[in-house]
């Protein structure tokens, strides 16, 4: 018989995915209020996440806390990482404070004799969602001036077609508990 001489040479090879960064968090939150951060981060060695949530405040845990202590926006950045390379994703958070909610208004004419058309001015803060709220709620007794307007328009003009008493109210609200 024939000799054959063989010889190998092998090598195991672990491959590995670059990591991708991601997570989720409520794009408006309240200040001073804690807020969740939630990863959602592929392929990320557990020791490897750095967020820095725009305020010079920082975390290296996976799922951290936080609590702005200023309002404004807020470029909350995740840097990931493994072997092969490292992954960052940025999100802006609204940072908002507690609502206010505040109007004037001026009636035209000064006097209610006839139809009167009364200007209400939204003053509530920055952070405000507000809507307007009219009681009797009875279009045939009142109507918005402008039809480009709503009750959710800061500024609305009404008219009042009858005499009668009539509750106006503002209210303002955010993400802010009361």
């Amino acid at each position: 018989g024939e000799e054959f001489t063989c010889r190998r040479v092998g090598v195991s090879l672990s491959i590995q995915y670059k990591p991708v960064a991601n997570f989720s968090v409520a794009g408006e939150v309240c200040i001073d209020t804690p807020v969740m951060f939630s990863d959602g981060s592929c392929n990320a060695d557990s020791d490897s996440y750095l967020w820095d949530f725009g305020d010079d405040e920082t975390s290296n845990l996976k799922n951290p806390e936080h609590i702005f202590r200023t309002s404004g926006n807020h470029q909350v950045m995740l840097t990931v990482g493994n072997s092969c390379d490292s992954a960052t994703t940025v999100r802006t958070v609204r940072v908002v404070e507690e609502p206010a909610a505040s109007f004037s208004y001026n009636l035209i004419p000064a006097s209610g004799c006839e139809d009167l058309t009364v200007d209400f001015d939204s003053e509530a803060n920055q952070w405000s969602n507000t809507f307007w709220e009219i009681e009797p709620f009875d279009t045939l007794k009142w109507c918005l001036i402008d039809t480009a307007t709503n009750l959710s328009t800061d500024d609305i003009s009404v008219l009042f077609k009858e005499p009668g008493a009539y509750a106006v109210t503002l209210t303002a609200t955010n993400v802010c508990p009361d």
